[in-house]
Formats: structure tokens, sequence, C-alpha cells
């Protein structure tokens, strides 16, 4: 499995530190799907690129990542390359701007097939086209042939999620991989990921509609933190943090409620919840941070959360 111990990370600026995560939990079995859930800023990205050891030089990471019972943070780049690959496979955010600009597609989808699953070149061609197809994007054994820039912001992601699924690793990272997809193409991507077997997902998104579609268990972080961690039926049936409620009366199916003021900066953290200035529940207790409370594998960080 995947466990995630005590995680932080900071970056050393000009101007000075910053904790962009700070004490994060999680584990991610086998065959489990996890949603890490958040508004922008709050650390989503930078648990996933710390997951896969490729945080830029400024970033001072402590804690441990245990791949298998093996910390990540403490292996060698060739180490890590040879991981990338066999044993973790990455969805990158964004609209395909991740794919080279200067490759063709198909060589690009097929590339981690020979690299690490050997497959001959055409075997790992002919693959790339049948993955294409599977997110319908449309005469695929053309498409192989063409260069990023002649697809849509669109369909360039739906390439990016089938060079993620490419090599078949057991852990998929995958960073907002809905994002500027509209409903009938995020139904491909539901597909795709409750179709995968035997692979881990650990998966970053602001689409709660899509986590709920997905998910087996769900994390939300807030200003670095995490402050819940459940099973997706608990979180979507009832969520204890007073954030995570607000969160679902923001959906448009439930109200579309937005949750008042703004998350804090980095440089407005205290030693209160981060939550205070925005919570509907705040008394003077939580002038204090609270402290993560367990029941059994639910946990919250509220004073108020935990029975």
């Amino acid at each position: 499995m995947l466990e995630i111990q005590n995680l932080t990370v900071r970056f050393q600026l000009p101007q000075g530190t910053i904790t962009a995560l700070e004490g994060v939990n999680l584990t991610l079995r086998d065959g489990e799907k996890l949603c890490v859930v958040g508004e922008s800023g709050s650390g989503k990205s930078v648990l996933m690129l710390a997951v896969l050891c490729l945080l830029p030089e400024n970033a001072c990471v402590s804690g441990s990542i245990l791949l298998d019972g093996e910390d990540l943070l403490q292996k060698s780049q060739k180490d890590l390359t040879e991981i990338r690959g066999m044993k973790l496979s990455y969805v990158p955010q964004g609209s395909g701007n991740s794919l080279n600009p200067l490759l063709r597609l198909g060589f690009q989808v097929s590339e981690s097939l020979v690299a690490h699953r050997r497959l001959p070149r055409r075997g790992a061609d002919q693959r790339s086209i049948q993955l294409l197809q599977q997110f319908h994007l449309g005469d695929e054994e053309q498409l192989v042939r063409s260069y990023p820039h002649t697809l849509s912001g669109g369909m360039r992601q739906r390439a990016l999620l089938a060079l993620g699924i490419a090599p078949e690793a057991p852990y998929l990272v995958a960073d907002e991989p809905t994002k500027g997809l509209d409903s009938d193409r995020v139904g491909l991507v539901v597909d795709c990921f409750n179709s995968l077997e035997g692979c881990s997902l650990l998966c970053v998104t602001h689409d709660l509609t899509f986590a709920q579609q997905v998910a087996d268990r769900v994390a939300i972080i807030y200003a670095g933190q995490m402050i819940e961690y459940e099973t997706a039926e608990q979180f979507f049936g009832s969520p204890r943090h007073p954030y995570s409620k607000a969160l679902l009366d923001a959906v448009p199916e439930r109200g579309l409620n937005a949750i008042p003021g703004f998350s804090p900066g980095h440089e407005d953290y205290t030693d209160a919840c981060r939550f205070y200035n925005r919570c509907p529940c705040r008394t003077a207790q939580c002038q204090t941070q609270p402290k993560d409370r367990w029941d059994g594998e639910r946990m919250v960080k509220c004073i108020y959360g935990a029975p």
C-alpha cells in the first residue's frame, strides 16, 4: 500500500518560508480509490508532486512516503525513474500542457509501454490507439500521428489520461483529471477509473460529483492541513467538519451556497483553527489549533467533529 506519514512540505523563497502542507497522514490500500478534495491553493497538487518526488529544489520535505514499505523520499533519482511507470503512474493537471509539443501523440502515449513494459514499438503503437479509443477522441489511427497543438484542450486532457493508464502501474496518481471536460467526457473518466482492476487511485479533484462517483475514501485538505478523512459514504452522507459541510452545500444540486470569506494566505496562519474566520460554529476554544480526532479509521480536525 501507499502510506503517507506526517508529511510536511515547506518552500524556501526569497521573502521567507511558506508551509504548503503540514502533518498530512493518508493510507491508500490495494485497489482503493482515494479522492483528495479542497479549494485551489489548499496544497492538493503539492501532495501529488510530493508522492511522485517531483517537487522543485527549494522544497523542504519531512515525514515519509512509504510505497509497499519503502520510503520514496530516501530513494535515489535512478530508483525513482524506475518506480515512475513501473509502480507509479501520473496524470498531470492542465489541458494537455504536459504533452511535449515536438513529439507525435502516439509516441508519447506508447513511450512508457516501450520503456517499462518492454513492448515492441509496433505493439506499443497499436496499444496507444486502443487507449485513445477508450476516451472517444475520434479517428484515433490518424490522431496518433498528430502533434498536440492540433488537438483541443479537452482532447489533450483525455490524451493525458490515456498516457497515465498506459503502463498499467499498480498506483495511479491523477491531478484534476476532469478539469476542462464537459459532463459527457467526465463520464468517460468515471467509467475508466471505475474499471481499473488491480490499481490503486490517488486523485486530486475539486469536482465533488466526480469524487462521489469514483471514490472509496475521501480526504479533505484546507489551508495545507488534512481536516477530514473517511469513507466516501460517510463524507457525502454525514460530514463532520464545518468546512466539509459548507463544501457540500456549495454544490449546485444542494443549493449553490458559497462559503463566506476566503482561505487564509500563508502569511495569515496563526495558532487558531485555519477555518476559524469562516466557521459559523467557532468559539473561543477554536483559537487553539485543534488536534486530529480519530474514530476508528475516520478522522476530523475539529473540536466538535467527533462523537
